[in-house]
């Protein structure tokens, strides 16, 4: 199956606008928890997995130095002119949890929906341990926290998925139907950031048909590399299954998020 795996920046290869227009953001009281934690610190923030900054120009908002890191230079791109629309300065930088940019004094490094990419695990958690102040941190956020309820509507999103990917071995191992947020306390308990604190977000969000089927081509097991030439097939059925499930054409959701506070 791992010979089957994509590296991350063929995968998510011309979806950073995707990312940017239609990916949901994380709640602001989870960022605010992550900018009260790291002020103190001296507030430099290394975000691993970045994508095109979903969480790092919102706490460079918040006043943070943040070093945002992804394996994608079109996500980088993507987010730095994304920020410099924002008004907003932060540094780019291309590399993953093998490839760690060369920075010490780190107050807190945060990782959104991208924890189950930095492996081997292990390995790359000692390399932070090495990278972040002795007071420091590691936040890890989840838009939705494990066990957290899903809309009524999202059974027509996994019928349709259902269809195109149960058969298709590359969608199994970039995560579909994998429980991968909830391994995540446990690898964090064997590691040098093995004192948690869990925090959980209840919200509820609202999108329209074009946000929900735009957001199922930025996840790793339904990105335009998995589906290929299944592409527009996919999104007719889906769009059809949607439109079905919730005839007003405003797709509420309302759930948990769940943020990990990870010291020492």
């Amino acid at each position: 199956m791992t010979s089957r795996l994509a590296p991350p920046r063929d995968l998510f290869a011309g979806t950073a606008e995707h990312y940017i227009r239609y990916r949901s953001q994380y709640p602001d009281a989870a960022l605010d928890e992550i900018t009260r934690a790291s002020l103190p610190l001296g507030g430099r923030v290394l975000d691993m997995g970045s994508g095109p900054g979903t969480v790092a120009i919102a706490l460079a908002e918040r006043g943070l130095d943040v070093t945002a890191v992804d394996p994608s230079p079109d996500m980088l791109v993507a987010g730095s002119r994304d920020a410099e629309r924002r008004g907003v300065r932060l540094q780019w930088v291309e590399g993953d949890s093998k490839h760690l940019p060369g920075v010490t004094g780190v107050a807190t490094v945060t990782i959104g929906d991208a924890f189950h990419w930095m492996t081997p695990h292990d390995e790359f958690l000692q390399a932070l341990d090495r990278m972040v102040e002795p007071a420091g941190l590691l936040a890890v956020l989840a838009r939705r926290a494990p066990g957290a309820p899903r809309p009524t509507w999202h059974a027509a999103i996994s019928e349709v998925q259902a269809r195109y990917l149960d058969d298709d071995p590359r969608a199994a191992a970039h995560g579909y139907r994998a429980r991968v947020k909830a391994e995540t306390i446990s690898v964090l308990r064997r590691s040098p950031f093995s004192r948690i604190r869990e925090f959980r977000f209840p919200h509820t969000t609202s999108a329209t048909l074009e946000e929900v089927v735009g957001r199922q081509y930025t996840r790793a097991f339904s990105s335009p590399v998995i589906l290929g030439d299944r592409l527009p097939a996919f999104d007719r059925d889906l769009r059809t299954a949607l439109k079905a499930a919730e005839p007003s054409g405003t797709y509420l959701d309302t759930t948990e998020s769940q943020l990990l506070l990870a010291e020492r």
